[in-house]
């Protein structure tokens, strides 16, 4: 159901608009999702990974999650909006936990790429009032998903990739100064690494291990 549903950033964080009295804050960064739960602050909100905290140290939840976990990788999410457990003890508007993917008996994988060439998109209003030059400006995203077992029925591994290139045209235009008028592209790229390994040592005991990286130079 996630990777039907229409995102442009794809993150995951923009589906819990969905639920009542939950609110996405536009923000500047794509991949950022500051969200407020119940009209409350959004530093208050507690992102969770697996169980483990996922918020930044200084800002709490107000930038959204602290790494981003690519969009494929998710396997589900829990959003707690009252009535919080012992468990959330620095959650004051509320709880986003994010369950990844694992590997299982069957080995299985994704491939995706969605491209927004130079072509589709048009010129800034100001810039072609301007008499500016049209700038290259796409977004690429691009990725896919593996897993598969390591011993039937005991150990399991799964990795993901995703990248994401986008060139935002940016102008700047001064009618009492034309000279200085210019426009330019912005170039931001993405890298999101995640791999994960669980062990059923028996009926009672296991354990797992996840590596993520999300590099938003």
């Amino acid at each position: 159901e996630l990777t039907e549903l229409p995102t442009s950033t794809r993150n995951f964080t923009g589906f819990v608009a969905l639920l009542p009295g939950v609110q996405i804050v536009p923000s500047g960064s794509p991949n950022s999702a500051n969200i407020r739960v119940n009209g409350q602050n959004g530093s208050g909100v507690l992102f969770l990974m697996d169980g483990g905290n996922n918020n930044d140290d200084l800002r709490g939840g107000s930038a959204g999650a602290q790494a981003n976990t690519a969009l494929e990788a998710i396997a589900e999410f829990q959003v707690v909006t009252n009535q919080f457990d012992a468990e959330y003890s620095s959650a004051i508007a509320g709880v986003v936990n994010a369950i990844s993917k694992s590997g299982t008996n069957q080995p299985h994988g994704s491939a995706f790429g969605y491209f927004t060439e130079s072509a589709l998109t048009d010129q800034d209003f100001f810039a072609k009032q301007a008499g500016l030059e049209k700038t290259d400006s796409s977004r690429r995203q691009v990725g896919g998903t593996f897993g598969g077992p390591i011993v039937q029925d005991k150990a399991h591994f799964f990795f993901s990739y995703e990248r994401q290139n986008m060139d935002s045209a940016d102008s700047r235009s001064y009618p009492a100064r034309p000279d200085l008028s210019f426009v330019t592209t912005q170039k931001a790229h993405f890298n999101n690494y995640l791999a994960r390994v669980d062990n059923q040592l028996n009926a009672s005991h296991n354990w797992s291990f996840r590596f993520l990286w999300d590099h938003q130079p």
